[in-house]
Order: C-alpha cells, then sequence, then structure tokens
C-alpha cells in the first residue's frame, strides 16, 4: 500500500495576486501519474457585479505548447448580492478525459475586476498505486 504522499500531490496551481481585469495561468503539471485532479480557487472580496473565473487547461508539456479549456472544465464566482464576499470555489476534474498527446494542466484564472486569487491543485489517484493489502482465508 503507498504512502498518501505518493498517491496524491497538492501544488500552487496559481500564486496569490492581484487580477485587474485580465487573466494568469499557473505552472503546468504532469498527469501521467494520476487519474484524477481537483483545483481550488481562493478569492478575496468581490463585489456584486464582478466575477472570477477559474478553468482547467491541458498541454502537451510543462511550457504550455497548444494549451486549450478542458472542455467543461471551468467554474465562475460572482459577488454576492448586497455587497462584497470572498469566494471559495472547488473544480473536480476527475471525470475528465485529456486529449491524446495532452499529459499537463494548469489553472487558469480571470477576473472582471481588481479581485485578489489564488489557486490550489490537486493530483490524485496515482497510476502506481499497488493492490492494497489484504488476508486469504481458507474456509
Amino acid at each position: 500500500m503507498n504512502l498518501m504522499h505518493q498517491n496524491q500531490h497538492l501544488g500552487i496551481g496559481l500564486l496569490p495576486q492581484v487580477l485587474s481585469t485580465t487573466n494568469d495561468v499557473g505552472d503546468y503539471f504532469p498527469m501521467a501519474d494520476f487519474r484524477e485532479a481537483l483545483a481550488v480557487m481562493i478569492t478575496g472580496p468581490i463585489a456584486q457585479s464582478e466575477t472570477a473565473i477559474l478553468t482547467i487547461l491541458e498541454a502537451e508539456d510543462d511550457g504550455g505548447t497548444n494549451a486549450a479549456p478542458i472542455s467543461g472544465a471551468s467554474v465562475t464566482l460572482t459577488g454576492a448580492q448586497g455587497g462584497s464576499a470572498s469566494g471559495l470555489a472547488a473544480l473536480d476534474v476527475s471525470g475528465f478525459v485529456l486529449t491524446p498527446g495532452f499529459a499537463y494542466i494548469a489553472c487558469k484564472i480571470e477576473t472582471s475586476d481588481a479581485i485578489t486569487a489564488a489557486a490550489v491543485l490537486m493530483r490524485g489517484a496515482s497510476r502506481k498505486e499497488t493492490a492494497q493489502d489484504c488476508q486469504v482465508v481458507t474456509l
């Protein structure tokens, strides 16, 4: 049985920063050894008319060659009605299949105004996972 750190990897999807009506993409992480991923976006206050969008991109290498969004792998946070509040959004991309030849993923955050945002990316279900210990009983 593998230890937890062998089956899962937690990485900084995007360093905390103020994004002003723009976007930024974090580092690309290899998925060759993992079958699942979970991205979490954390934001500072978002006013009612503002949005922050987390999208998962796929690419051929860690340099982002031919990067493209994974279809359906996006979540939008909109400011609370009547004021501003910090936001938290999770995006589970475990059920998504990467395009053949694409083996890396990254977090992209896009904002409609000056919003502080960051992302964490967890990869899990290691492809190197060994079978769990089991006990054989003879009847």
